[in-house]
């Protein structure tokens, strides 16, 4: 009882406080006039004609001559700073309805309008007397007809009525023009933005524009030429004239149909870009379009483009990305505290050029700091804590880091930033592999339009609550790395659905094997034991033999006694089996199976889960630095050979190399042969 009591006193007071409102708004219009002269000496002081509100009704804008100007002083109290003459304006909603008024204070002694300071703003609106506020409302200066045109402003209405003769209505602000609400009379509305620094204008104006789209109507975006400015400055600057042109040059906006986009953003990396392999422009035109709605996502995956050799286009792919991603931001080596600090205020897109230089051999640690930024910002939420201040003033705070990353440099990621990337192994492009040369200036310009149409599609974008089909042979790092990108080719539709999929298993499938441990290579390569031998169990003699017996194995010094040692971290030991008549000691496939599951990627064969075969015709990687390419891929698809492990690689793995083992992998099965050079292994190939 006592609860439905309180409600209803809250909804008494509600009603009350509604009617104060109404009454004070009528009270208000009551108390202008019809004699607009003063209104028109301001107006003509903005530029614009004596005449100009020959054509508008005095029941939407007319003159007060001594309204009430109030407003908040230092000590949060709402005062009275005096009495001034005013232009009134009536926002209605689209039913016609009154909605509040819009108010312009006019300067007693001045023709222009009031200055009181940059606090205290001439343009106020009082408070709406609907529960919905100003939401969709707008004042109507002039009956919509089949062609309506929308401005921020009241004098920019008049300003483009005079210079083209289009029925304008004023939003009031940029907010009111992305809600504003349209008679179902109109058929074509053309929105005269302001050109703000900020971008709002824009880009309330093209989420409008999009609505209105969707909806069935044509329509047609202006934007200012000059930053900074709206239609009236242009007005009032160049005359009638300028936004004539303006009407004449505009193209009618059509919705953004997401596959075309991509496919027209493919066509433009293509022309400045080479990539080896059709899944990498698949993945990297994704991956430009999820920057647009990043935080719509749990997770981004890092986009590492990286090469074993200089001038293989990974700079130029930053270029490219830079003309079409969102809020971009181009660094080579920045500190922590830049980073963490820029990421937290501008959520930029970061392309972190020459990544090597942080990540390589030489640095020493200097940067594990950036190292634990980049690991933190892969997943939504994650914050890391940094003391800011000084002295007695020093406290904790959380910096959110969360962005999309993409990385370029020369060799390989340590493996907690590669393990949230998507890799795109760059080669250096051949004589017959010609791309356009990169020119910024007119690449900008081409880019503008499909950054135009990545922003409008991310304004309406829903994909929160995505949950694409991901491929099975995708480990959870990397199912989490490209559910972002599989969800936009999904909604995308035509050929991306299947194109992203199979993306995901050419560039991310199988990758753990390509990092593994020593241990994790031994428990599939006896998984590619038993499903070749086609047996349940293996005696321990039989499997070493087969473990030393595979190509390229790295397990020439392995005994029975080394293995049980290996595989006992696993929960796995040997013990009696029965082949035949004897008992020798061994294994069962059944002993592998919960390891198997627990530590390695469910191929889609069996035979899949294997060392990667990269089709690798050359290849030169430093002997003695972890910093090495994750694989290496050559166009010429029909000399396939298995990619040859580095010395490195093997003192990782805890494996022992001989000379003599070297020799003997590179002898097996094709032509060609190990060479050191210069504390370089090169796989010198006879094709």
């Amino acid at each position: 009882m006592a609860a439905e009591q309180d409600q209803s006193r809250l909804s008494a007071a509600m009603t009350s406080n509604t009617r104060k409102k109404r009454d004070h708004l009528k009270t208000t219009w009551s108390g202008t006039t019809g004699d607009r002269t003063r209104v028109v000496e301001y107006l003509k002081s903005r530029g614009l004609s004596g005449n100009v509100l020959e054509a508008v009704s005095d029941q939407v804008v007319r003159f007060h001559p001594s309204l009430d100007y109030w407003d908040y002083d230092e000590q949060d109290k709402l005062v009275k700073l005096g009495t001034f003459p005013a232009m009134v304006a009536k926002v209605t909603d689209g039913e016609g309805a009154g909605v509040t008024l819009h108010r312009t204070y006019l300067d007693p002694d001045d023709p222009g309008k009031l200055e009181l300071g940059d606090s205290l703003p001439a343009k106020k609106l009082m408070s709406p007397a609907t529960d919905g506020g100003t939401r969709g409302a707008s004042i109507k200066i002039f009956p919509a007809g089949s062609v309506l045109g929308l401005t921020e402003g009241i004098e920019t209405a008049l300003a483009v009525h005079t210079a083209t003769g289009q029925s304008v209505w004023s939003c009031v602000s940029a907010q009111g023009l992305e809600t504003v609400d349209i008679p179902t009379e109109v058929r074509a509305v053309h929105v005269w933005a302001d050109n703000d620094a900020s971008e709002v204008g824009q880009r309330k104006a093209a989420a409008l524009a999009e609505r209105l789209t969707r909806s069935g109507h044509k329509v047609y975006l202006h934007i200012p030429p000059e930053p900074g400015a709206d239609w009236l400055d242009i007005f009032t600057r160049s005359g009638e004239d300028a936004l004539l042109d303006e009407l004449t040059r505009a193209q009618e906006i059509r919705r953004i149909d997401l596959a075309t986009a991509l496919e027209d953003l493919a066509e433009y990396v293509k022309r400045y870009v080479f990539l080896s392999l059709p899944e990498q422009l698949t993945a990297v035109v994704l991956w430009a379009a999820h920057t647009w709605v990043v935080e719509q996502f749990e997770t981004t995956p890092y986009l590492a483009v990286l090469s074993p050799e200089k001038r293989s286009g990974k700079t130029r792919l930053l270029d490219v990305l830079e003309l079409v991603v969102a809020r971009p931001w181009r660094a080579v080596t920045p500190s922590e505290a830049v980073l963490y600090r820029k990421i937290e205020a501008d959520r930029p897109s970061l392309l972190l050029d020459e990544i090597d230089t942080i990540f390589g051999p030489k640095t020493s640690g200097t940067y594990e700091g950036v190292r634990a930024i980049l690991n933190a910002g892969f997943r939504r939420g994650t914050k890391v804590p940094r003391c800011v201040g000084e002295g007695k003033n020093m406290a904790v705070q959380d910096f959110d880091v969360y962005g999309a990353k993409a990385f370029a440099g020369i060799g390989r990621l340590p493996d907690t930033v590669g393990d949230r990337s998507i890799i795109i192994d760059m080669l250096r492009r051949a004589p017959d592999e010609p791309v356009e040369r990169f020119r910024y200036r007119e690449a900008s310009a081409e880019a503008e339009p499909l950054r135009t149409a990545l922003e409008r599609w991310s304004q309406d974008a829903n994909l929160a609550g995505a949950r694409p089909d991901l491929p099975a042979e995708l480990d959870d790092r990397a199912a989490d790395s490209w559910e972002a990108l599989l969800a936009i080719a999904e909604v995308a539709g035509d050929d991306w659905p299947d194109n992203a999929r199979r993306a995901a298993r050419v560039l991310s499938a199988g990758r753990m094997e390509e990092t593994a441990s020593s241990g994790i290579k031994l428990l599939i390569d006896c998984r590619r034991i038993f499903h070749a031998e086609g047996q349940d169990r293996l005696t321990s003699e039989r499997l070493v033999e087969a473990l030393t017996d595979l190509e390229e194995s790295p397990w020439s010094d392995m005994t029975p006694r080394r293995l049980a040692a290996k595989l006992k971290h696993y929960r796995i030991a040997p013990g009696t089996i029965r082949v035949g008549d004897r008992t020798p000691k061994g294994y069962r496939k059944t002993d592998f199976t919960d390891a198997w599951r627990r530590y390695l990627p469910t191929p889609s064969s069996p035979e899949t889960a294997s060392y990667p075969q990269h089709r690798n015709i050359s290849a030169k990687l430093p002997a003695n630095t972890g910093f090495l390419p994750s694989s290496i891929r050559a166009t010429e698809a029909q000399h396939e050979a298995p990619q040859m492990p580095s010395v490195a690689e093997a003192k990782s793995a805890d494996l022992q190399v001989k000379d003599a083992d070297v020799a003997d992998v590179a002898d097996k099965g094709r032509s060609g042969r190990l060479e050191e050079r210069d504390g370089y292994f090169v796989e010198v190939m006879t094709i």
